[in-house]
């Protein structure tokens, strides 16, 4: 199987929070299952200049509200041998951050993303071509969409299947409907069905609503978010109605990089045969963060 893993991070160079870890292992992960694997992201300065990458063929565009947005397609390969395919738009992501600077965010989040995953849908069509396309939150939710509901794009992949995954349900990616047009959609899909979402547009939403499947960061948390209202964030009911289509795979870790035995970052290394060690790197924990010790602690098994 051939799937296309899109994504706004990619550790350890582009990253911000878990969400980076995981589209770093995942593929290798997948590709040692015999998977051909490959990660569409943004072309940040960070990855560029540590992965020189060389440009795919000619200058592509995307059609935004009446104004296009040229953009390179860069390809490169990670150091564990998986490709890259990187949308190379400098305006939008030749920035110092992800998602923002000094602890504010981007005025144009919505656009950069919504441009990300129309391009990532593109690229996929065209030269990825994979069975699979595997979203990850909402700056990758309009590569669902584009894939389900773009004329341009949706012949072209009606054989592909869409995955969606959500990390942090807090941030779905709504934004005011007058700017419903950088989506390139007809205005039928702007229904309570799909897009609308209390007069606005959610981007999450729709994923969730036209991905084959969607799946989350553990069992209990998928249950948590289709049957809490409080965690659902008010799309508990979208996730319900997704049934035995809403699935939560445990998060695993990357003991590539989170190897205590390896770790030079840890006062003592441990390992299942050396574990006192690991007391001794809690106890020194406790202190760094002036927290006390158990009168009397459990040995570690």
């Amino acid at each position: 199987m051939r799937i296309a893993i899109v994504a706004a991070e990619i550790g350890p160079w582009a990253k911000v929070g878990g969400l980076a870890d995981v589209i770093g292992a995942l593929p290798r992960a997948l590709a040692n299952r015999g998977a051909e694997t490959c990660v569409i992201a943004p072309a940040y300065p960070a990855l560029t200049a540590a992965l020189k990458p060389n440009q795919l063929g000619d200058f592509r565009s995307v059609e935004m509200g009446g104004a296009n947005e040229s953009y390179r397609v860069l390809g490169a390969n990670t150091p564990a041998g998986i490709p890259l395919f990187l949308i190379d738009h400098p305006e939008m992501f030749g920035r110092a951050g992800i998602y923002g600077e000094n602890g504010r965010e981007y005025g144009d989040n919505v656009r950069r993303f919504i441009f990300f995953g129309r391009a990532a849908a593109a690229v996929a069509a065209d030269l990825a071509r994979p069975d699979l396309i595997h979203a990850h939150d909402w700056h990758a939710a309009a590569a669902v969409l584009a894939m389900r509901a773009e004329r341009a794009i949706r012949d072209r992949m009606k054989s592909t299947l869409a995955v969606f995954t959500i990390h942090n349900l807090a941030f779905q990616g709504i934004f005011e409907s007058h700017d419903f047009p950088l989506l390139g959609l007809d205005w039928s899909w702007y229904s309570v069905e799909v897009l609308e979402f209390w007069g606005r547009v959610n981007l999450m939403k729709g994923a969730i609503v036209l991905a084959d499947g969607v799946s989350t960061v553990s069992p209990t948390y998928a249950w948590e978010i289709a049957h809490d209202p409080e965690l659902g964030f008010g799309l508990d009911g979208v996730l319900r109605a997704k049934g035995d289509r809403l699935t939560g795979i445990l998060n695993g870790a990357d003991y590539d990089e989170w190897d205590p035995a390896r770790d030079r970052l840890i006062p003592k290394p441990y390992s299942p045969r050396r574990r006192a060690n690991k007391k001794y790197c809690l106890d020194v924990l406790r202190d760094d963060l002036r927290l006390p010790h158990p009168a009397n602690p459990q040995p570690y098994r």
